[in-house]
């Protein structure tokens, strides 16, 4: 394991060296006994981390880092893919209609007040001009989701879309097999809806998000009382 990770971290090394990325000398004898793979145990100071991460190539070209929202010790943490071009510019998590979408579900039919929910994405940086995202990229974030979530310990994870699914999952099953199933995954239980702005596009999906909520709901409010 040790192997894999040393020459994961290399590949990365050298494909920042190609992107003309500069290093310098560290002390490492005073560093010596930090794991160099290990992060912040706060979602501020993990945020923080976040905004000057450099370990891909959309990092080159991105506008800002647009990290979650929410509670620390939300029940729910919902999971999109990717940042839009409007989220990077306002460094706000799902601006425009998608995220009046959320809330209206969150509010409306979850009764939540949305503060008490979390809400981020897998990739933290819009790619320039919307850009396909590698799988490298992609595993670049990941641990940055994982330690989110080992942060807030929610009861259920939501992921909006394929992608945010397949990625923390590792899972290739369609959405239309798995929307608003329950699966346990983990530490958490898990539930795949499909995207809001595939839902947006797709008119007819909404009566499918309105069921996957509906069975949210009632996961959610199972012990209490």
């Amino acid at each position: 394991m040790k192997r894999l990770r040393d020459a994961l971290l290399l590949k990365q090394l050298y494909q920042l060296k190609d992107l003309d990325y500069q290093y310098i000398d560290l002390n490492l004898e005073d560093n010596a006994t930090n794991d160099p793979t290990s992060l912040p145990d706060t979602l501020p100071q993990l945020n923080t981390l976040m905004a000057s991460c450099h370990l891909c190539s959309i990092s080159k070209v991105r506008q800002n880092v647009v990290v979650g929202t929410g509670s620390a010790q939300a029940t729910i943490v919902f999971v999109g893919f990717k940042p839009t071009m409007v989220d990077s510019s306002n460094r706000n998590i799902l601006s425009g209609s998608k995220g009046e979408m959320l809330v209206k579900i969150i509010e409306n039919v979850l009764q939540i007040p949305r503060e008490n929910v979390y809400i981020t994405n897998l990739i933290k940086c819009y790619p320039k001009n919307d850009k396909t995202i590698e799988a490298s990229e992609v595993y670049s974030c990941l641990s940055y989701l994982q330690k989110e979530l080992e942060i807030i310990h929610p009861k259920i994870v939501v992921t909006m879309g394929w992608e945010a699914f397949h990625y923390l999952t590792q899972e290739s099953i369609t959405l239309e097999e798995v929307h608003g199933k329950i699966i346990q995954h983990e530490k958490f239980a898990l539930m795949p809806i499909y995207d809001l702005t595939h839902v947006l596009k797709n008119p007819s999906l909404k009566k499918d998000l309105y069921g996957d909520m509906l069975r949210l709901k009632e996961f959610i409010g199972r012990g209490k009382n």
